[in-house]
């Protein structure tokens, strides 16, 4: 049965108890009150008997015309009383008790009137006059019916003295015995509610001290179908839970302790640090244990010149600590380059917020990236010379200058051209990319006319989109508009995005807006084309990100052009992505600076 039944069946047992209680509670205060009317009723009769013989007597013995005028006035009350004697005594001994005082009265009734007639009719007796008998006859029948109706009433008033006794014992047996099955009852509900309700209660809080203790096999067990049988079967799945996120804890507790990466937990807010691994210490050098340094401020850990680079980096957004790249300067001088990801989190709903960190040392990628890029752009510088003297050798030779060429010699040397041109961008791309990577090559920023740039670049483009059977558009919402930005660079990087959108759209529009939102300029390119599948997205401004569209068409690029881009856009100080919600083709979209 569940909780909430037996705690309504409970009611229902007190509520009828209660009822039960009240309901002969009721019966006893009315049957004693009603003895106790019958008592009084009985000695009010007594009392007026004996006043009406009072009466009786004076007139008997003194003549007094007053004490007739008395007992015919209390003769009313005494039949009125008699009356109401009737309706409460309903036992047949008392019933007999009140016929023979009302025929007594009846008898005294007539004998005193006739006793007032006959004096009425004789003259007022002398001193020493003798009696008439007829009037002793009278005389002595009164005087008897009335000691006989005060010994009746007498009787009666014991009787009704005697039930009152008899039911006020009753009356007291009956509180015995309820008092007596109450507290059988309040027994058996207490025991009943102590063994389904407070025994769970107690063995559940019970578990949850030992629980708590950090004994996580106990189990608190429970068979019952109630609300708190159902608690129980929870808080022991809860346990088990617990204990297998103890285990994940534990085993990730090691991993941390055992990775050469360091992790550091810490509170923005103060700086306090809640954890740190051996890694950490090894990164930077610090001697002692974890533990000894856990709990200080970080600027007291990491205070020295060589991680100013670390701490400006910890210091930035956490939307923003994603593959962070800083500087540490050892203290014997040694630069080491380290690789920052980290994320804001709150350990409780009403806790501050705590920051954690995983530290990686990639001073050797670094090493071999930039002796990579070195050797590569070495290699580049050394090329370009000579790609474009063959270059211009096959330029002269196409012109004639040197002779006629005759038709299928100058296919292989067309070709021959295309490959070397295309060698040459992708070595001039490389190139940029080194300088923009390096922060050596400098932005010349203008107030650039945004329609006059456009206008540029459709006649560039228009050829292009014209064999193709294209529809380019470009629309800029104020011809005004102006930007800060390197020109030479903006119409690079636009020339990439709309070249891309003409190269993979066979059929449709392309189409590049020019508006303004959010107190900046933005520049869209919007194309029909084959479009870009969410897992690509990341590919895209990677340096040779190249997606797999791309293996289905004729032309190939160097996969630099939209890293190119994007490094000229957050030189300008804007922000370069894609649309993720354009599901027409594809949409760049970057944004610069707008020249007020």
């Amino acid at each position: 049965m569940k909780l909430g039944s037996r705690l309504k069946v409970i009611s229902i047992l007190h509520m009828l108890f209660a009822l039960v209680l009240a309901t002969v509670l009721v019966w006893i205060f009315e049957r004693v009150g009603t003895e106790g009317q019958k008592s009084c009723s009985a000695s009010q009769l007594v009392k007026s008997v004996f006043e009406i013989n009072l009466i009786a007597n004076d007139y008997i013995l003194y003549h007094e015309p007053r004490a007739v005028e008395q007992w015919r006035s209390k003769q009313e009350s005494l039949s009125a009383e008699i009356l109401a004697s009737e309706a409460l005594f309903t036992r047949p001994k008392h019933l007999e008790i009140l016929r023979e005082i009302r025929g007594d009265y009846e008898r005294i009734k007539g004998s005193f009137a006739e006793l007032v007639a006959q004096r009425g009719r004789n003259l007022p007796a002398s001193a020493g006059a003798a009696v008439p008998e007829f009037e002793k006859t009278l005389i002595v029948h009164l005087l008897a019916d009335s000691h006989r109706i005060v010994s009746n009433a007498s009787l009666l008033e014991k009787a009704g003295f005697s039930d009152l006794a008899e039911d006020q014992k009753k009356a007291a047996w009956v509180m015995v015995s309820l008092t007596v099955l109450l507290m059988i009852f309040i027994f058996l509900a207490t025991a009943v509610f102590r063994r389904k309700m407070v025994d769970p209660i107690v063995r559940l809080q019970q578990g949850a001290g030992i629980i708590g203790s950090g004994n996580l096999d106990y189990q608190v067990g429970s068979a019952e179908q109630d609300e708190i049988g159902q608690l129980s079967r929870a808080f022991d799945a809860m346990t088990l839970h617990l204990k297998a996120s103890r285990t994940e804890i534990e085993v990730y507790r090691r991993l941390v302790e055992m990775t050469g990466d360091g992790v550091l937990r810490f509170r923005p807010a103060d700086g306090r640090i809640l954890f740190l691994n051996r890694g950490l210490l090894r990164l930077f050098d610090l001697g002692g244990e974890p533990r000894q340094l856990t709990g200080k401020m970080l600027p007291e850990v990491l205070g020295h010149d060589g991680c100013r680079g670390f701490i400006e980096a910890l210091c930035r957004d956490p939307r923003d600590l994603r593959n962070v790249e800083c500087l540490y300067k050892t203290f014997s001088g040694e630069d080491r380059w380290l690789l920052l990801n980290a994320f804001l989190f709150e350990e409780s709903s009403k806790g501050p917020k705590v920051l954690e960190a995983v530290v990686k040392d990639i001073s050797e990628r670094k090493r071999i990236e930039n002796f990579k890029d070195e050797v590569i752009r070495n290699v580049s510088h050394e090329l370009r010379t000579p790609l474009h003297a063959v270059r211009e050798g096959i330029n002269v030779i196409l012109d004639g200058l040197v002779g006629t060429v005759e038709e299928g010699h100058r296919d292989i040397l067309t070709t021959v051209k295309g490959n070397l041109d295309r060698l040459v961008r992708l070595i001039n791309n490389f190139l940029d990319f080194q300088s923009l990577d390096a922060g050596v090559l400098k932005l010349k920023p203008v107030k650039v006319r945004l329609s006059d740039l456009l206008e540029e670049i459709r006649s560039t483009l228009g050829p292009l989109a014209r064999n193709k059977n294209l529809d380019l558009r470009f629309e800029c919402e104020d011809a005004r508009m102006e930007a800060e930005a390197d020109r030479d660079r903006l119409v690079q990087v636009i020339l990439n995005l709309a070249g891309n959108a003409i190269k993979f759209t066979e059929r449709g529009k392309v189409a590049v807006e020019v508006r303004q939102k959010d107190g900046e300029v933005e520049i869209s390119v919007a194309d029909t084309g084959i479009g870009i599948e969410a897992s690509d997205i990341p590919k895209l401004f990677t340096r040779f990100g190249q997606l797999e569209a791309g293996k289905f068409h004729a032309s190939t690029g160097t996969g630099l052009g939209l890293a190119i881009s994007k490094k000229i856009i957050e030189q300008h100080g804007g922000k370069i992505w894609v649309d993720p919600g354009y599901r027409a083709g594809s949409r760049f979209v970057f944004t610069l600076p707008l020249n007020a």
